[in-house]
Parts: structure tokens; sequence; C-alpha cells
């Protein structure tokens, strides 16, 4: 018994094989010289009057053979189509973690499907902002934000003074320069808030959609070995067409 997945790895060469048939015989079918054919002789008049040589011309396509081609090539397409779609509809599998059952009896296409999804999930998870690990935060439930530890930085200003270098003589002045010092003026406490996830958060979330992901492809893989009936339409349709 035939089972889903052959017929699968079937369609795409029978599908390219419908389409260059359908191509070739498009472009054959515009080109009306190909169908044109001629059998032209020469016959005198008199017994003895100059005979001229005959010509000829075969018909290098015909339109039955081409519809042949087609009837064969697409005949085959709808049918494999239809033997899929209808396999599709009853193929079903359960998406398992370890014993653990994720979803029940779940249709072929909505696997597929869900595999794109997960991958688009997986994404849009490893690209989630983490938190620094240069930080040591803890988790603020009130506000949902983690808080870092507070760090304590010194605020200083400028102030200026008058320095004596060199003393007064009684001939010469004082020598006196004027320096700036940096005066505490107060303490600065910063506590960092954030609303990433931790980078273990996200490394946990990337594992679990990872092992989703491999559950539902195992899944799909399990559904496509459901046997399938050759479903056949296509000779009865094309026969229509072309009575």
């Amino acid at each position: 018994m035939t089972k889903l997945n052959q017929i699968i790895a079937l369609e795409k060469g029978v599908k390219a094989t419908a389409e260059t048939t359908l191509t070739k015989a498009y472009h054959e079918a515009q080109k009306p010289d190909l169908f044109a054919g001629l059998i032209r002789t020469y016959e005198p008049l008199e017994e003895d009057g100059y005979v001229l040589p005959s010509e000829s011309k075969k018909v290098t396509a015909k339109v039955p053979a081409l519809v042949s081609e087609i009837e064969a090539a697409v005949e085959r397409l709808i049918d494999l189509t239809l033997t899929k779609d209808t396999a599709n509809a009853g193929a079903k599998a359960d998406v398992k973690v370890g014993d653990t059952v994720l979803a029940a009896d779940v249709p072929v296409t909505t696997l597929l499907w869900l595999e794109k999804q997960l991958t688009n999930l997986r994404t849009f998870i490893s690209k989630l902002p983490v938190t620094d690990v240069a930080d040591d935060w803890t988790w603020d439930g009130d506000n949902q934000v983690f808080r870092s530890a507070t760090v304590k930085t010194m605020r200083s200003r400028k102030s200026e003074d008058f320095i004596v270098v060199v003393p007064p003589t009684d001939k010469h002045p004082a020598h006196v320069e004027k320096v700036t010092k940096d005066v505490p003026e107060g303490t600065w406490s910063t506590t960092k808030l954030s609303g990433a996830v931790s980078p273990s958060q996200r490394d946990t979330w990337l594992a679990q959609v990872t092992t989703v992901t491999e559950a539902v492809k195992t899944a799909r893989e399990q559904a496509n070995l459901a046997e399938v009936v050759d479903a056949k339409m296509g000779k009865k349709i094309l026969d229509y067409i072309f009575r």
C-alpha cells in the first residue's frame, strides 16, 4: 500500500512534468507552420511537355498528439493531487513531548501550518531583550519589572579658593594663585529598571519552542505514513473536455 509521504515525494516531479508539457504544447500551438504540410505535383498539358519536380512538406506537429501528451501529464497530476488531498483529510497524528500529549489527532495540514508558526515564534523569542548580566536583578512584582541593586555615587561641585604660593616680603607682595577644588555636595542613588527577561528565561523559552517544533515535525512524519488509496478523476474530466 502506498504511503502519503511517497505521494508527497512524487508530487513535485509530476507537477513539474505537467507544467513543462503544457508550456511546450502552448508554445507549439502558436506556430501554425508546424501543423501545416504540403504535397504538390506538376503535370504538363502535353505528353512531351516540361516536367517540374514535385514539392512536399511534412506536418511536424499534430494537435491530437499534443492533446495526448497533455492528457497524460495533466491526468497524472490531477489524480496524484486528489489522492494526496484525500489522504491529507484523514492523516492525523498526536503532538507529543515525551509522554505528554499536547494535541491529539491533529490533521497533517494543520501540522504543516503549526510548524511554520512555531518557526516564526522561535525567531521572535530569539530577539527578545535580556537583562544585563553585569547587574544583579530582583523581580518587582508590584510594578512587573526587574530592579537592579542600588548603586551610590558622589556628586561634587567646583569650588574656587586662593592660596599663597610665596609669602610676602618687605620688598615683594605675596604670590597668590587661584585653585579649583571638588567639594562633595550629595549622593546619587541609582536603581536600574528593566522590562526585559533574564537570559536564562529566554534560553528556557527557546529550548521549549524547539522541543515543541521537533514534536510537530515528528507528528507530521507520522501522519505522512498514513496509507493512501489511489483516487482518480483526471481521465473523466479530460475526456469530457477533449471529446
